[in-house]
């Protein structure tokens, strides 16, 4: 709505309501920043089902924020309980002109801290109430295996963006997940390539999107694994689509046939013979 919006007014000196195409046109050329145009321009697009979700917007590279340590750490405090049990002399530091960290270059004393210049029990409320919500990701209700990695090689150029999920500590199998189980995210865009590569038990997968958008996944493998649960795994946590679970199980099976059949390569034949997995 913005650029509209802002084009009411550009009429060359005529009133009037309506919005015209050459004027939207007129309005994104005159655009400097690409990824602001990229960004305005998949809002824009005439066909409802190519337009990029809420969820996608937000990992936007224009749009993505990265949080500071500070505001993690009191989502932190406030979603394990601990401020509950934290008093007013546990968020106060007795000497402000203690030095609270040193470098090479310089000291610094917690009075010229900035984090240390608000009322920390205040910004803990005020966090806890959502007045600070960590709008770039959302942490999973369950352990996801994999880690996601994704970048835009259109126009974004070296800048990525990456969405992670969190490792399980064990390298435990992972049943297939029930046909009837929810899916909180559900991809829509279509893999164009797909590699997987196998160095020792970690597996890597890496897929090109329709949209030009690459993502990378990792994860530790064990004997118990097969094709089958991995890209069941994959479609359940919304990482591909699932018209296209049946080409990365595919894959995944040349991939780990390979490993099983010759055990004596190096790791770094292991990699060049994955490669050819490739779809």
């Amino acid at each position: 709505m913005a650029l509209p919006m802002g084009l009411c007014g550009s009429s060359n000196g005529t009133e009037t309501s309506v919005v015209s195409q050459e004027m939207v046109r007129r309005g994104l050329e005159s655009l400097e920043d690409p990824m602001q145009k990229d960004f305005i321009e998949s809002c824009l697009n005439q066909d409802p089902s190519k337009r990029p979700t809420a969820r996608d917007l937000l990992f936007h590279t224009i749009l993505l924020e990265v949080h500071s340590l500070k505001l993690l750490a009191a989502h932190c405090i406030v979603s394990s309980k601990l401020n509950d049990s934290l008093n007013e002399d546990d968020l106060h530091v007795d000497d402000p002109n203690r030095i609270a960290a040193t470098s090479e270059f310089r000291e610094m004393a917690y009075n010229q801290v900035p984090s240390f210049q608000v009322d920390l029990e205040k910004f803990l409320e005020d966090v806890s109430n959502g007045i600070y919500p960590l709008i770039a990701f959302t942490p999973l209700p369950h352990h996801q295996r994999m880690t996601a990695s994704t970048s835009s090689s259109a126009i974004i150029g070296e800048q990525q963006h990456e969405d992670h999920g969190s490792d399980g500590d064990k390298p435990e199998p992972t049943p297939s997940p029930p046909a009837d189980s929810p899916v909180e995210y559900k991809e829509s865009r279509s893999i164009i390539k797909c590699t997987v590569t196998i160095n020792g038990s970690l597996l890597t997968l890496v897929v090109q999107l329709d949209d030009m958008m690459n993502r990378q996944l990792t994860a530790r493998i064990t004997e118990d694994d097969t094709s089958s649960i991995l890209a069941a795994e994959l479609v359940q946590h919304g990482l591909i689509a699932e018209s296209d679970e049946m080409r990365v199980e595919e894959a995944f099976a040349k991939a780990l046939g390979k490993d099983t059949t010759d055990s004596t390569l190096t790791n770094e034949k292991i990699v060049q013979e994955a490669s050819t997995s490739t779809l």
